[in-house]
């Protein structure tokens, strides 16, 4: 009589994977993060510079330097992320961002205000967006695309919700009384997740991507379409020196670093300039936060589109869509227009941030991405730094936003020939099966 082995069940997933926390944990410092966006800082704009009487360019000014230093911090804060997690550089920073907005709330003059402004922008884009970028596409990469999505979720909400507050604040009670309730309320959504649940990587759970155990996990063969480079588990990585030789790299990252500019001269500026319209102050935060509400279906929907179309075509697309928006921006003199660019820019703008995290991770691969985020911010905040001050400038010489936002319009449609042309390296992409 044949003998029949005895067949082995392979390891069953876990019923609930851990990175599905990792993914809520984001989501709450991404909101949080939003205090020091730009969307967010602009509601502080008119009533700060009014009472010191400054230009606006030195509100601005005091943003740019803290980013431009927030960019050279990420070059390092990037591979350390890589080396020993997200978890005390996040709860560090947010610490530390809290009791900032507490001393803003008691300055009185500009020394002050500056090394405020610095050291928050500083913090925001030297650490916490870089920590934000990496931490999710760590634990998923067939589920990549939905879970990433829902992360970047966060600062949107944080955008749409926190103007509305801090105006509220500001309105009954002053500038002043709104800073201290957003410090406070950056420490309450952050310090406790980010202590006890943040965590590095799946593999220090004994868990694969996407919610494997790491037996259960075993490389693919090669198919015939794949290259001659080393196999990898469910993915292709690159270090950074290797994706520094290639062409598609550069152009993916001249064309999001250029859409820094464009996007926070305009999201700085927007509350600012909507006023100067004759739009109410109260009409300008609506428009202000229906644009970052807009962007939470699309950012979803960009999500599971990231797992199946290319990523440059659908970049391509989001781009034209942005400088559609901004073309509507130069004929906004009212609410109605106002609302209609913030629904069409919205729409668009919000999955920005999302595909500038998911290409690089998706092209890339894991192993590396802290090092190679922590490279290309520097870039990013350089050019990020440069979009409020050029826009506040040409204001305080001009009188008016209407030049530099035609310079936004034809920066746009460039940034999406660039998106189109920025193709993937060469990939052996070895089948991982979604997770059930």
């Amino acid at each position: 009589m044949e003998q029949v082995s005895p067949r082995i069940p392979e390891p069953s997933k876990p019923r609930f994977y851990y990175g599905w926390v990792i993914v809520a944990v984001i989501f709450l410092t991404g909101a949080a993060s939003s205090l020091w966006m730009n969307a967010s800082l602009s509601v502080l704009v008119k009533p700060i510079t009014d009472e010191f009487e400054w230009k606006r360019s030195v509100f601005s000014g005091a943003s740019t330097i803290g980013t431009i230093l927030g960019g050279v911090l990420a070059f390092f804060v990037g591979p350390a992320i890589d080396r020993f997690g997200a978890k005390w550089v996040l709860f560090l920073g947010f610490l530390v961002s809290g009791l900032l907005f507490v001393l803003l709330s008691a300055t009185h003059g500009v020394v002050l205000f500056f090394f405020i402004m610095i050291v928050g922008r500083i913090i925001l884009q030297g650490i916490v967006n870089v920590a934000d970028a990496v931490v999710v596409p760590q634990w998923f990469i067939a589920q990549r695309g939905r879970a990433t999505a829902i992360a970047a979720l966060g600062p949107r909400f944080g955008t749409g919700v926190l103007p509305f507050i801090s105006q509220a604040i500001t309105s009954g009670f002053g500038w002043r009384p709104a800073a201290l309730a957003i410090g406070v309320m950056a420490w309450a959504i952050t310090l406790a997740p980010v202590f006890f649940w943040m965590k590095r990587r799946p593999e220090d759970m004994g868990l694969r991507p996407d919610g494997a155990s790491a037996t259960a996990t075993k490389p693919a063969a090669p198919t015939k379409t794949q290259t001659t480079a080393k196999p990898r588990a469910g993915e292709t990585n690159y270090t950074l020196k290797e994706v520094l030789r290639m062409r598609g790299f550069w152009v993916l990252l001249l064309g999001f670093a250029i859409s820094q500019f464009v996007n926070t001269g305009i999201n700085f500026n927007l509350l600012p300039y909507l006023t100067d319209q004759g739009v109410s102050t109260t009409q300008a935060i609506t428009v202000v936060s229906l644009w970052s509400l807009a962007a939470l279906p699309t950012t979803m929907l960009g999500g599971f589109l990231a797992e199946r179309i290319p990523h440059r075509y659908v970049l391509t697309c989001i781009f034209i869509g942005t400088a559609l928006g901004v073309l509507i921006l130069t004929r906004t003199h009212s609410f109605g227009m106002g609302l209609i660019f913030a629904l069409i820019h919205g729409t668009f703008i919000g999955a920005v941030l999302l595909f500038q995290t998911l290409t690089f991770a998706d092209y890339y691969g894991r192993n590396s991405l802290g090092a190679i985020r922590g490279f290309v911010t520097v870039f990013f905040m350089i050019a990020n730094a440069f979009g409020p001050l050029a826009a506040t400038t040409v204001f305080d010489i001009t009188g008016s936003y209407q030049g530099i936002i035609w310079v936004y319009v034809g920066l746009s449609f460039f940034i999406s020939a660039c998106m189109f042309f920025a193709k993937p390296p060469p990939q052996v992409r070895l089948e991982s099966k979604p997770a059930a």
